[in-house]
């Protein structure tokens, strides 16, 4: 059972996690995410993300690895990363993979290869505030890097349902099929 383990990524209580585990036996390879869909992620606060990591870094944790999500401006992954997040779920890689290029970061992070053990820690040590104020003053590249997401979701909204409308409303199928060869069999004036 060495890369086989146990996620719950919903947004349950983590003393109801904890129950649960116990009550299936279940006493390691877990790891535990902590997110909101992108396009509400500016609206919520990290409390929680921050509550996961204080567990797996007690003595009585019952968390491997915490994982952040959907994690895409580099604010969100600069911030993410100084909480001590073991992984993130990102839209865009290459921001990740960029932020993980900056001083701050690339003497302590590093992408994961196919031979980390997935379930052991990896023990960061604290961030120092001096960087964050430095970092953090890029709110106008965050605005733009979600306002580029949300066009990529209007975009693919477009491309996969507008040119579609049946696909939009399944159950509107029949009438909307039925109601163009109505309008086909009509008279224009």
């Amino acid at each position: 059972m060495q890369k086989l383990g146990f996620d719950v990524s919903l947004n349950d209580d983590l003393n109801s996690i904890r129950r649960m585990y116990s009550k299936l036996g279940v006493i390691s390879n877990r790891w535990q995410g902590d997110g909101i869909t992108n396009c509400l992620r500016s609206l919520r606060d990290d409390s929680r993300l921050r509550h996961a990591i204080r567990i797996r870094d007690s003595d009585a944790g019952f968390i491997e690895k915490v994982y952040d999500w959907t994690v895409d401006t580099t604010l969100s992954i600069r911030r993410s990363l100084r909480a001590g997040v073991d992984g993130l779920i990102t839209n865009f890689p290459e921001r990740v993979i960029s932020v993980l290029q900056e001083k701050e970061f690339k003497d302590k992070y590093r992408l994961a290869t196919v031979d980390d053990n997935p379930f052991s820690r990896v023990h960061i040590s604290p961030f120092k505030s001096s960087f964050e104020s430095q970092n953090d003053i890029g709110y106008v590249s965050s605005v733009r890097e979600i306002t580029v997401a949300i066009l990529g979701y209007i975009w693919d909204f477009y491309k996969l349902r507008l040119k579609r409308p049946a696909t939009l409303f399944p159950s509107y199928k029949n009438s909307l099929v039925d109601h163009i060869h109505f309008s086909d069999n009509t008279e224009r004036p």
